[in-house]
């Protein structure tokens, strides 16, 4: 019953430090960076915008988790159970 317990508080730490994680991205270089690739999107009337892992320290689930709040298509594609480095952000209606 302990373990339960126990397991229950961990589930809900973890849930609050994701929801801790979206709520602080705004606050980060990698938004400013995500936003600013958005914005060249939208100026070259493109209707997404993938982006590298590369040049983000922010974890993709993060970003997926920000944008989609937001009514964006978020998608990370998986391929054979390994996530690649990209996700792609869209706004298509």
């Amino acid at each position: 019953d302990k373990v339960l317990k126990i397991k229950e508080c961990d589930r809900v730490k973890d849930e609050r430090r994701k929801k801790d994680k979206v709520w602080n991205f705004p606050k980060t270089n990698d938004y400013e960076r995500v936003m600013r690739e958005i914005n060249e999107a939208i100026k070259s009337q493109e209707m997404s915008v993938t982006i590298s892992k590369k040049f983000y320290d922010y974890d993709f689930e993060t970003i997926k988790d920000f944008f989609s709040g937001y009514g964006y298509q978020v998608s990370i594609k998986e391929f054979n159970g390994v996530f690649p480095d990209e996700i792609t952000i869209s706004w298509k209606q």
